[in-house]
């Protein structure tokens, strides 16, 4: 709507900050970023809610003086939702798993490096921020369990399994030397172009 200021071409921008960003970078002469900004904006005779990233670019003229404010946008909205019902269901399987008391593990066979929660590493002895190589990890297995291990997780890995893993096996771990009857069942899939199993 050219022609017009700002606040009559938009009115539904009238009570948000936007507005008066246009006036203070078009006063100052100093660009304004916003990241992932709530704003209403009208659409279809309604005004509906976007989260979007904004840039308000002051433009100059030769003599150096403020004639114009650039604004970018990138409306985001899909983006951020998806990633927030991602953090929230990361959430949620965090405290199932912690109120199942459930131990999780993470391996990446390019290094051979065995990582897991909490539960895990107590299991095996591991400081909070250890991770270890899996042949230190299958050690602690106790020996008459440790070749059916080495074999089902290989059998686990292969192209030609389904990636499920059951097996029940003894660990003695090196920092209190009980033994304990572990049950582990796992899914393996593979994230292919890093090579990482979880």
């Amino acid at each position: 709507m050219i022609g017009l200021a700002h606040e009559v071409a938009r009115p539904e921008l009238i009570g948000q900050p936007v507005n008066r960003w246009l006036k203070d970078v078009f006063y100052s002469g100093k660009p304004k970023i916003n990241k992932e900004f709530l704003v209403k904006l009208r659409h279809k005779e309604r005004l509906r809610e976007a989260i979007v990233n904004s840039i308000y670019q002051p433009i100059f003229s030769e003599n150096g003086n403020v004639t114009g404010v650039l604004v970018i946008l990138e409306e985001i909205t899909e983006q951020v939702l998806a990633r927030r019902k991602n953090d929230n269901d990361q959430q949620m399987l965090a405290l199932a798993i912690d109120a199942g008391e459930l131990a999780t593990f993470y391996y990446q066979p390019a290094t051979n490096l065995f990582s897991g929660n909490q539960l895990l590493k107590k299991w095996f002895g591991l400081s909070a921020d250890e991770n270890l190589d899996l042949s230190v990890a299958l050690s602690v297995i106790v020996a008459e369990d440790r070749d059916k291990v080495t074999k089902a997780i290989s059998k686990a890995l292969s192209k030609d399994s389904d990636g499920h893993y059951f097996i029940e096996y003894h660990i003695q771990n090196s920092t209190d030397q009980n033994q304990g009857l572990y049950r582990l069942m796992a899914e393996f899939f593979m994230i292919r172009k890093t090579n990482r199993y979880a």
